[in-house]
């Protein structure tokens, strides 16, 4: 196995031999943890299943080779500096091409999620390889697309849904020759892709725009007892109701609405297995005053209602 994922997330990390050519490494930091599963396919070319569940992760990035990493996100949100003042997002479905060389050290996951898959490619090494030649992959122009610290991000569609799909499935039972031959289909993909006409519209942010958007939702975690409404939190932050709307959507993927009442339910689960507080005062710490509609609104996310939660 090459060393990318020990040059991508740093020397400490834990990391045992699994069968067929696979690795599994595990990553933590004080805001959550992460399982890392990679497969050596050939020389130059390894493909990692991944499975974050922190808010972000500061690694190595000491990689001394041309190393191209394309990514498709199955769950959650990644993002990625474009530049100082640039920040793109990843989101469900989407395949992202970067060069490891420009990566700036840490990534964030805005909803402290991520999964799926990334494919690394050692352009000096798999250059000349026999399958790279047979079918005539434009390896140039592979690299081309991530030069300078530039990320492309190509949006989810129905064929790019069909290969990823049968890489997640693959994973299941595991076939070497499977997930090489996948390999060759998407670097194929990729390498054939009218960039200019293809790629939708990008979800940037402006990093100031980006830092207060997060203030915004820091303050609402820090406060999930009370209810502000749009325009109360637009004048306090000091940025438009129609800015704040739909940063707030790019940055973590729904409507402030959405996000608060998902972030409750989680603080109220949270609450109910410590047993420390009845559920009506669960409820009020949660944001609801009606221990009825908490009730409901537990049930319809989690699938059981409070009670039989707590025992």
């Amino acid at each position: 196995m090459d060393n990318y994922i020990i040059d991508l997330y740093g020397k400490d990390i834990d990391s045992i031999h699994l069968k067929n050519d696979a690795d599994r490494f595990v990553i933590e930091n004080d805001t959550g943890r992460g399982i890392i599963t990679n497969y050596h396919i050939c020389d130059g070319l390894d493909i990692t299943f991944n499975n974050i569940q922190m808010d972000y992760y500061e690694g190595n990035f000491e990689f001394k080779a041309d190393i191209i990493e394309i990514n498709h996100c199955k769950d959650g949100r990644c993002e990625y500096e474009i530049d100082s003042n640039t920040v793109a997002f990843v989101s469900r479905g989407d395949l992202s091409i970067s060069n490891t060389i420009d990566n700036t050290g840490t990534s964030y996951f805005p909803t402290k999620l991520y999964r799926g898959i990334s494919l690394y490619i050692d352009i000096e090494k798999i250059q000349n390889s026999r399958l790279i030649k047979e079918f005539d992959i434009n390896l140039s122009k592979i690299a081309s697309l991530a030069k300078g610290g530039n990320v492309k991000i190509f949006r989810s569609n129905e064929r790019l849904e069909h290969i990823f799909y049968e890489f997640y499935n693959a994973q299941k039972y595991f076939l070497k020759e499977y997930l090489k031959v996948k390999s060759i289909e998407l670097l194929l993909f990729v390498s054939n892709i009218d960039w200019d006409n293809e790629i939708k519209n990008t979800s940037f942010l402006n990093k100031k725009q980006l830092y207060k958007i997060k203030k915004v939702r820091n303050f609402i975690l820090k406060n999930l007892e009370n209810h502000y409404t749009i325009e109360q939190l637009s004048k306090k932050f000091d940025i438009s109701q129609s800015s704040l709307k739909n940063q707030f959507k790019k940055l973590y993927g729904q409507s402030i609405y959405s996000y608060t009442k998902k972030l409750r339910l989680e603080k109220s689960k949270t609450l109910l297995l410590e047993g420390k507080m009845s559920i009506a005062q669960i409820a009020l710490e949660s944001g609801y005053e009606n221990p009825a509609k908490f009730s409901s609104a537990f049930k319809k996310e989690f699938g059981v209602i409070p009670s039989k939660f707590q025992t």
